[in-house]
């Protein structure tokens, strides 16, 4: 029927004992269609102060006949009782500085309080000391979140699990609480308790004692005087991650609250823990380093604390690379500035680079001292490698050599918590290498609180392996029309710090992406105006000029935080640095597309980032075109992929294969009951859910079979093929168990108990990914290396493939080397005709990485 509930039903309502409804409408059983005798089950949970149950077999406002029979009602399971959760066999709980992380110098110290915490669901009551034991305490992994599909496996009572105030999976706050032991050579120094990633707001107590707030992202809370180096004391934290304001959460129903949770589904302490020591007087507070291959040089940014005007500092530092001094380095006596950080640079004229092939990782350790020579701070040892990025021209430069950038949207930071960890991103990372991918941005497009997992596993897990990264900025459209207001934009300069920051010194983090799909404008994509030229700001409209004023501040500011990377605005057209576009070029004939870059290529003067490119996209099998957006609107959206595919096919494209008529019935059907307007899933969702290569994914693989040697051979820098679940069918493994060391639960690190596998590069090394047609084309164009023969010297795009008698036949070979070492290539040629060889050749040459050789 017209409404939801047209249908027959088993309709229930439970009621007090004067029978009124008690709770939400329960999601009973209903049925439409046509059917024989079954057997129908499901299980209810009673509400909080119900005495009845109504029940009616029913059917509503519907035509037909429905038959019911030997309806009971059971009860399957009391409601679990309120009581603390027992520890299972095999877990230990290990809170002793024994087996924690712990960085030390003379002067500072680190300590690292992951692990199992003790742990209970707070409910809507906010209270100024833990619950009393015996109300349903249990035990959570930190850094983690409790929401389901966190990753972690929760350690607690069965009323976790009952609708109720302790109910997790709807919990929007929560205790945490363990001992901590504060070591006795801390005395004297300052001491903090740091959290990273606080989801949403964190309330500290030490011993009882309120010592401060931490809100998201991060933030650090001072307890030097709650606390005695030498002995033990305990933290206990509330974290409250309440998607709204207060006033309002206490109007919503429990369905809307449940609508919420599943939305909201990072909550907790999810990322790292740490108290920290430092001294009282000069200090660093943070070191960037930034390292120059042109000027042979490693620059430290340093912020210093507690400086006094007019005295002299000095920098010692040496750079350590494994286990053994490479490199000593002194500075000249310096005063340190009033604000801001200082550039101190050393001569390094030989350094073991990082890059993709040899991601070499140094250790610097950084000591401040008086102009006297007497130590004052000694940093915590940081982790970087030696590589530079910069731009020049329309080519971005990695380590002195043009990189070419193949990306890919990562989804591990957004997915199931698992995904987020270390050992989940090095198995995505060693998947999408196989693929020939060296460069993944994340699918984070608006940066706020509860959206992204653990964010160092991917940073971790990237460094280690030579994979390069993007980390996404928060979004400019948030503060577009306040950014002039330093009040109104503290919390957006907050978040880039933050990000900023988690960027630090790891040498993968190349890039920040900024402001997703809102700077663009009509035409960004015309090839005329590839070059960088041809765009007048001023004929834009008024709010996109604007958004673009706000873009420019926005960029202004990140650049102010970190120099050292390179900053692009997701889908912006010409902007900035770069031109970067959303490239949908639908169905621009095969040769057209490849020569789109042709003017890019000759007279470029930005690099060009196709940050999402259709290969042709899902949308194009489509006849609708234009407003409104497909992918959120009900349009006319019939599938025409079999005349796609006839184009390149011919009449084989009209082959029925079950999914084609599959496809037409769901069509029929969809027609019938919705008339004309559909969403374009409920009948193409067939061909990308099941990877059908007749008629879809073999049309796309003729496309990339000439496009992407096009595009490589021209040049491009930057490229991030859309729709890659089309590339490999799902791997059979849904979730993958991890085996938790319990006695190492104090390092830093997210730690799994679980991953669940959503996308194909996710899975995980033992599991066979087979690629479709699409992914098998694509692997073999997206290599490091490629060699392929193109058109005549004059037009490398040309597809001359018929000739007349005595015609010259003119062909040249294509060598691609974007690996970072120069290559040498050999191979060897020949022609038939029918049979018989014609002619043939040989050769070798080197060709340096980045470039590009092409041989008549």
């Amino acid at each position: 029927g017209e409404e939801g509930w047209y249908d027959a039903r088993v309709a229930m309502m439970f009621a007090d004992e004067e029978g009124k409804r008690v709770g939400e409408w329960p999601p009973v059983m209903h049925w439409t269609g046509t059917f024989d005798w079954r057997l129908e089950r499901k299980v209810f949970e009673i509400p909080e102060g119900a005495e009845k149950l109504f029940i009616s077999c029913a059917i509503y406002h519907a035509k037909g006949i429905v038959e019911y029979d030997d309806l009971s009602v059971k009860v399957v399971a009391l409601r679990p009782k309120v009581e603390d959760g027992r520890l299972p066999e095999g877990v230990r709980i290990r809170w002793d500085l024994e087996s924690a992380y712990r960085g030390e110098t003379p002067t500072r110290g680190r300590v690292c309080i992951n692990g199992l915490w003790e742990f209970h669901p707070a409910g809507e009551r906010y209270d100024e000391s833990p619950p009393p034991r015996g109300t349903g305490w249990g035990w959570m992994k930190v850094p983690g979140s409790w929401a389901p599909g966190s990753g972690v496996d929760p350690i607690g009572p069965p009323i976790w699990e009952a609708k109720g105030e302790l109910e997790l999976e709807t919990s929007f706050a929560a205790w945490y609480r363990r001992k901590v032991e504060i070591p006795e050579e801390w005395r004297g120094r300052r001491v903090f308790l740091y959290a990273d990633n606080v989801v949403r707001r964190a309330t500290v107590f030490i011993d009882g004692r309120k010592a401060g707030t931490i809100t998201w992202p991060d933030g650090r809370v001072e307890i030097t005087e709650l606390i005695e180096p030498g002995g033990e004391v305990e933290i206990a934290i509330r974290v409250d991650a309440i998607p709204v304001d207060p006033s309002e959460w206490a109007k919503l129903s429990e369905r809307e609250r449940r609508g919420m949770a599943r939305k909201f589904r990072v909550r907790g302490l999810c990322g790292d823990l740490f108290i920290e020591s430092e001294p009282r007087g000069p200090r660093i507070e943070s070191i960037l380093v930034d390292p120059s291959v042109r000027r042979r040089e490693l620059g430290l940014i340093l912020n210093l604390a507690g400086t006094r005007p007019g005295d002299r500092y000095v920098i010692e530092a040496e750079a350590i690379l494994d286990g053994r001094v490479e490199k000593r380095w002194r500075s000249d006596p310096f005063e340190a500035p009033k604000e801001g950080p200082i550039r101190i640079a050393f001569p390094w004229d030989t350094p073991k680079l990082w890059d993709i092939d040899r991601p070499n990782l140094y250790t610097l350790k950084a000591r401040l001292l008086s102009g006297e020579g007497r130590l004052l701070d000694e940093y915590l040892p940081v982790r970087f490698g030696f590589r530079e990025v910069w731009i020049e021209g329309r080519d971005v430069y990695l380590n002195g050599r043009p990189l070419h950038i193949r990306a890919l949207n990562f989804r591990n930071l957004t997915g199931d918590g698992g995904l987020a960890s270390e050992i989940a991103c090095s198995w995505a990372f060693r998947r999408l290498r196989d693929l020939g991918m060296n460069f993944v941005y994340l699918s984070v497009y608006d940066l706020d609180w509860g959206q992204i997992r653990y964010p160092d596993g991917l940073t971790e897990a990237a460094d280690k392996l030579g994979f390069l990264v993007a980390l996404s900025m928060p979004h400019v459209k948030r503060i577009a029309d306040v950014y002039v207001d330093p009040r109104k934009r503290a919390y957006w300069e907050r978040m880039a710090r933050w990000v900023a920051r988690k960027a630090g010194n790891h040498p993968s983090v190349i890039a920040y992406a900024m402001n997703h799909n809102y700077l663009g404008y009509p035409g960004d994509q015309n090839p005329r105006f590839l070059d960088g030229t041809g765009l007048d700001e001023g004929m834009l409209p008024k709010w996109t000029r604007r958004h673009r004023e706000a873009g420019r501040w926005s960029d202004r500011f990140v650049k102010s935080l970190d120099p050292t990377r390179l900053v692009y605005h997701h889908q912006s057209g010409n902007f900035g640095d770069w031109i970067t576009l959303n490239c949908y070029l639908n169905w621009v004939p095969i040769q057209e597309r490849m020569e789109w870059l042709s003017r890019f290529a000759s007279n470029g003067r930005k690099p060009l980032f196709l940050v999402e490119f259709g290969m042709p996209h899902h949308a194009s099998f489509q006849r609708h075109r234009g407003a409104p957006f497909i992918w959120r609107n009900e349009v006319h959206a019939e599938p025409l992929n079999v005349e796609y595919a006839a184009i390149y096919f011919g009449d084989k494209a009209y082959d029925l294969t079950p999914e084609n008529v599959e496809g037409y019935e769901r069509m029929a059907q969809v027609y019938e009951r919705k008339g004309r307007k559909f969403f374009f899933w409920e009948v193409f969702g067939i061909y990308w859910g099941r990877r059908v290569e007749k008629d879809f994914l073999d049309v796309k693989a003729e496309y990339t079979r000439y496009t992407w040697p096009a595009f490589r051979t021209w040049g491009i820098t930057a490229i991030a093929p859309w729709d890659w679940g089309d590339f490999a069918k799902p791997p059979e493994v849904e979730e993958v168990r991890l085996e938790t060391d319990w006695d190492h639960l104090q390092t830093p690190g997210f730690k799994p108990d679980y991953v669940r596998i959503a996308e194909w590069y996710q899975a995980p090394p033992e599991e066979r990914v087979e690629y479709t047609v699409l992914g098998r084309t694509l692997r073999e164009l997206n290599q490091d290396l490629l060699a392929y023969i193109a058109g005549k010297p004059e037009k490398f795009t040309s597809l001359d493939h018929l000739f007349r008698p005595g015609e010259t036949v003119r062909k040249q070979i294509v060598l691609i080397n974007d690996a970072p070492r120069p290559v040498q290539f050999s191979y060897t040629w020949r022609a038939l005709l029918g049979r018989s060889r014609i002619a043939r050749g040989r050769g070798r040459t080197t060709v340096k990485p980045g470039t590009v050789a092409k041989l008549p």
